[in-house]
């Protein structure tokens, strides 16, 4: 017999009983937690021969997993803050297609319902980005985000990006050997260098945490590109950098309640970093050892709304936390600094609910100032609203600007393809000061053609540029149509995107106005930067491009 496509039911419970009647408006004590875990595919859709094979083939997420994220148990007094962040938990996983948790009553018992649905964890990389200049990338290979339903990620892929390709492995395991360590490592070997980035530690959590300790860092050997973009030009400068670098990060919480926190942190940062260009000997950075050191307080308030067919076809918790986290970093001149400096660093985040939709705020900031001012700093604003007029509607509109002083080379804002706008080629708009901005509405035609695919037509128009201090400022836009597309087994809320635009601003002439783009669609939402991932190793203002 094949195994069961209906549901696993399985349940743990320790009933007890009280002579004391609970005050009318009391929340009542949690007498059994109820765990329904759905294959891929639910009794009802899995008749056909594909839907059964692939239920056959995936290995459901094991029970321990979706108990650690819970953060309540039996006896616990129901909290329903306790109980909507304990969801969050399982749909961060991004291992799950649906998670629900309900309360019920059993034979006069007050019970938990637990419900998760896995989605399909074995995902095939076949992705390929088709520039307006003809430039395609690709990625290539396979991702396991469920490894044997232990909710662990490998990942190996061949990796075509603009500017280089290569081998792109990595590897993410939480809760190593039952402890509180996480341990994630990136191995890229690339066509023009080598990364290995590192991360292990005890992190937050959950908003009720006490401690963080993490150790992180990176090892590079590899070729940079510095772009200048102008009219109908583009000027490349390499470099080579080769680094070795190293944080440590400690905080205790000084506060904390499923809603609300108070941090307390502080790090220790080991580098050396030398940037040579290839057409000159001349060395832009010293290769020396330098040191630091840091402090930082945070205070958050917990607010989150849940909204389907937004970003993609799935549910996601937008974050409308407020949040503020305010530092400073220390570069005396006794770790290996030219002058003795002092960096602030702020991150602000605020949100508001409108009928239908949120608008999100964030800003961020740092710098470093020593006795001849400032030395280098970066800042960056992003605003976001977002609109459901209607359940298979969904609308974004989004701006982001920045600013950038003294920082190292290939860390420049560079919009175009992979970043807004979209029509135009990559590497359109690069320098130290950026705007953009972009409005997209999107109609979820359909969730599962087949019971696999889903699509949505969008209508679209960007607007931005980037461009260095010395340069005068230039912009351009796009408007057009497009198709986004996702897998309805997904455990994320992303698209992939066809988009065919008119591109107008300067330099563009009339035989390209109107352009084909294949890429990746972008999330929008919780203040963060929809175009861009964190670097995994962020002592210095640094992003990756999405690719």
């Amino acid at each position: 017999m094949p195994r069961p496509v209906a549901l696993c039911l399985w349940a743990s419970a320790i009933i007890g009983s009280s002579a004391t009647a609970q005050a009318p408006n009391a929340m009542p004590a949690i007498d059994t937690i109820v765990f329904v875990s759905e294959d891929i595919f639910p009794t009802a859709e899995s008749q056909s021969f594909v839907p059964r094979a692939m239920n056959a083939l995936h290995i459901n997420t094991q029970p321990y997993v979706i108990r650690r994220e819970l953060l309540f148990a039996v006896g616990d007094t129901f909290d329903p803050a306790v109980v909507e962040e304990s969801e969050r938990n399982l749909r961060r996983l991004e291992i799950f297609k649906d998670v629900s948790i309900d309360t019920t009553r059993i034979d006069g018992r007050f019970a938990v319902v637990v419900r998760t649905q896995d989605g399909w964890s074995t995902k095939p990389k076949l992705k390929f980005q088709v520039a307006t200049d003809g430039n395609v990338t690709a990625n290539l290979g396979v991702t396991e985000v469920n490894l044997l339903g232990s909710a662990n990620l490998v990942h190996v892929a061949y990796r075509k990006d603009v500017d280089r390709d290569g081998l792109d492995v990595a590897a993410k395991f939480g809760r190593l050997f039952g402890s509180e360590v996480d341990a994630h490592a990136q191995f890229e070997n690339l066509s023009d260098g080598r990364i290995f980035n590192y991360v292990v530690g005890d992190p937050f959590r959950r908003m009720e945490d006490h401690r963080l300790a993490i150790i992180e860092g990176e090892r590079t050997d590899r070729r940079m590109l510095q772009y200048r973009a102008g009219p109908g030009a583009l000027d490349t400068t390499i470099y080579q950098r080769r680094a070795s670098v190293a944080l440590a990060t400690g905080g205790l919480a000084l506060r904390a309640s499923p809603t609300e926190y108070v941090r307390l942190g502080a790090s220790v940062q080991l580098r050396q970093e030398q940037f040579v260009r290839r057409d000159t000997v001349a060395t832009t950075a010293p290769d020396s050892v330098t040191g630091a050191i840091g402090a930082f307080l945070e205070w958050r308030h917990a607010r989150f709304m849940t909204l389907r067919r937004f970003n993609g076809l799935g549910s996601e918790d937008i974050d409308m936390s407020s949040f503020v986290h305010v530092g400073v970093a220390v570069t005396p001149e006794t770790f290996g600094y030219q002058r003795t400096g002092i960096g602030p660093v702020a991150r602000l985040r605020g949100s508001i609910g409108i009928p239908r939709g949120f608008v999100t705020a964030a800003l961020e900031g740092h710098g470093i100032f020593d006795a001849s001012g400032l030395d280098s700093g970066a800042v960056e604003m992003r605003v976001t609203a977002g609109l459901k007029p209607h359940d298979r509607h969904a609308t974004v509109l989004h701006i982001q600007a920045g600013w950038l002083e003294s920082q190292t080379p290939g860390s420049e804002f560079d919009l175009g393809f992979v970043r807004p706008p979209r029509s135009w080629e990559p590497h359109a708009f690069v320098g130290t000061r950026m705007f953009w901005g972009t409005a997209e509405h999107k109609w979820f035609v359909a969730d599962a053609l087949f019971g696999l695919f889903g699509f949505a037509l969008a209508g679209f128009a960007d607007y931005g540029g980037a461009w260095y201090a010395d340069q005068q400022a230039r912009f351009g836009g796009n408007v057009g149509l497009g198709l986004r597309g996702g897998s309805a087994l997904s455990t994320v809320a992303r698209t992939g995107r066809v988009d065919l635009g008119w591109r107008f601003g300067d330099g563009v002439t009339s035989e390209n106005r109107m352009v084909l783009t294949v890429g990746a669609g972008w999330s929008f939402g919780g203040g963060r930067d929809p175009s861009c991932v964190a670097e995994p190793q962020h002592v210095r203002y640094r992003c990756r491009g999405r690719q």
